[in-house]
């Protein structure tokens, strides 16, 4: 005992005597301190650089566009401003700001937090926006964005796929990046499985975007199968909704118009074209009749089967310029067709109803309603007849004269169509009136173009009456008493080959006489 007492002793001896309990502890708290401490500042460095470097970023853009995005104070949420002061500090730029906000949508986890700043972030891109998408790229905010969209809260998922729609129309890099970053299938995940109208319908309004970008980008969403989803969507969607039935119908136009839709998808939206026609709202309409409008072609048939011509010339009744402009396209692709096709939209009394288009004072109106008349008029005789007595034509006459070109063109248009189509009874009579004074002054007309339709409305009207008059011509008598000779003689000097040759045909077929060759070797024709 007494050694082993005597080797603890020495064992104590040979190292130094311990310090107190109090002043290990001490020494202790003050490592884990200058360690935690040591850690903080190395956080507080990294996320430094990141905001130097975002706010290099900002500032240059600020230099560049001092006035490039609005962002008020007052729509930072105050949890927001606690949060990080920056939201707020009016010292900063908008633009540094909205770079603040961005970096705090990164850097968070929370979803009612992410949902509050994500919310913020919809509120800065509803105001006026004009940042070089180089930027956002650099931020990847979107992949940023896409996630929430996958995230099961609602609230995030709504106002981020705001944030996108506004985004993806901004630029086709955007669209691009989104798109990279799995939006698409993002999306579509929203369409299938979520309960919210409203957030159903600003998925679809993104995709709509998405597919209205490029040919590329609509093959993509297209093929995902969005468009199945919307229509069912539409089919279940009570009419008054407009504004959502609005957006819904939209996004479907901008898978509509690809060269890849099939007749399948076609007939699936003609299952709901009755359903939303029957709304009474200006918008719904627009967004409807755009759709029909870009799939005319090609699908007539479709568009008379469905039973739905009387409603579309219905809609000629609305005010709104663009959902006349489309009901006019529209119809005029139909008219375009054949006999049946034409026949069809006179028997459902397209004519009264287009009357007030063709008097509109808005050119654009006017000009598509001409455009749609002169496929109209290009129909049996029977009908051109009735069109030929219509109070429209004096619209149409007074149309020759019009400010517009395009407006003048189209006029030249009905009447050529008009004096090919009437029978000749109908055109004697119409010769009564002033036609041949008109014709006659616009043969000074110095557009070849519209010069080459009055030559044939001539050559029509000239011709009937040959064919008419027993003994002699009174339509040429009548023609000629109106300068028309005078101005066709004139015409042999015409530089254009077109007007060239259709006049010396008038001039030798109807009144004797010969093509003067020395003018005709000296012309240098136009073939413009």
């Amino acid at each position: 005992m007494f050694l082993k007492i005597n080797r603890i002793e020495e064992r104590k001896q040979k190292y130094h005597t311990p310090p107190l309990v109090d002043e290990l502890k001490r020494k202790r708290e003050l490592t884990m301190i200058e360690l935690r401490k040591k850690k903080r500042m190395e956080h507080i460095a990294k996320k430094r650089a990141k905001d130097t470097a975002d706010g290099i970023v900002a500032q240059s853009a600020c230099e560049n566009s001092p006035d490039a995005i609005k962002f008020p104070e007052s729509i930072v949420p105050e949890m927001l401003s606690e949060i990080d002061y920056r939201l707020t500090d009016l010292s900063l730029t908008p633009l540094q700001r909205f770079f603040v906000l961005i970096s705090l949508i990164q850097n968070t986890d929370s979803n009612p937090l992410l949902a509050l700043s994500v919310s913020t972030l919809r509120k800065v891109l509803s105001e006026d926006f004009n940042i070089s998408p180089e930027l956002i790229l650099k931020t990847e905010l979107l992949k940023k964005l896409v996630k929430c969209l996958e995230i099961d809260y609602e609230d995030l998922q709504f106002n981020a796929s705001w944030c996108l729609t506004n985004l993806t129309s901004y630029s086709t890099e955007l669209v691009a990046d989104s798109v990279a970053n799995g939006i698409i299938e993002a999306l579509i995940k929203i369409l299938s499985a979520s309960k919210s109208d409203a957030n159903y319908s600003q998925a679809a309004w993104c995709l709509g975007n998405i597919a209205g970008d490029s040919p590329k980008h609509q093959d993509l969403v297209y093929t995902s199968g969005s468009g199945e989803l919307i229509i069912r969507k539409i089919a279940n969607l009570r009419i008054t909704r407009i504004g959502e039935v609005s957006i819904l119908i939209w996004s479907l136009s901008n898978l509509l118009k690809g060269p890849s839709v099939s007749r399948i998808f076609i007939s699936e939206f003609f299952e709901i074209v009755p359903k939303i026609l029957s709304s009474e709202y200006e918008e719904v309409l627009r967004e409807t009749m755009l759709c029909l409008y870009l799939i005319s072609e090609g699908n007539r048939k479709l568009i008379i089967d469905a039973g739905i011509i009387p409603r579309i010339i219905e809609i000629l009744i609305y005010e709104d310029p663009s959902l006349k402009v489309l009901t006019l396209r529209t119809l005029g692709i139909i008219a375009g067709g054949d006999s049946y096709d034409t026949n069809i939209l006179l028997n459902y009394g397209i004519i009264d109803k287009i009357s007030s288009s063709i008097c509109s004072t808005k050119p654009e109106i006017k000009k598509e309603a001409l455009w749609c008349l002169s496929n109209l008029c290009a129909c049996e005789s029977k009908k051109a007849d009735k069109i030929l007595f219509h109070p429209i034509m004096k619209s149409i006459l007074d149309s020759l004269f019009h400010t517009h070109f395009q407006i003048r063109f189209e006029a030249s248009f009905v009447i050529t169509n008009l004096t090919a189509s009437a029978s000749h009874e109908a055109l004697m009579k119409f010769m009564e009136g002033n036609i041949l004074e008109v014709l006659s002054e616009q043969l000074e007309n110095k557009d070849s173009r519209i010069l080459l339709l009055i030559l044939k409305t001539v050559f029509n009207l000239i011709n009937v009456g040959s064919q008419m008059g027993k003994n002699e011509n009174k339509i040429n008598i009548k023609f000629d008493a109106a300068g028309g000779i005078t101005r066709l003689e004139a015409l042999q000097a015409h530089p254009n080959r077109q007007v060239y040759n259709k006049t010396i045909e008038i001039l030798s077929k109807f009144f004797d006489a010969e093509e003067d060759l020395e003018m005709s070797k000296k012309l240098d024709f136009n073939f413009s």
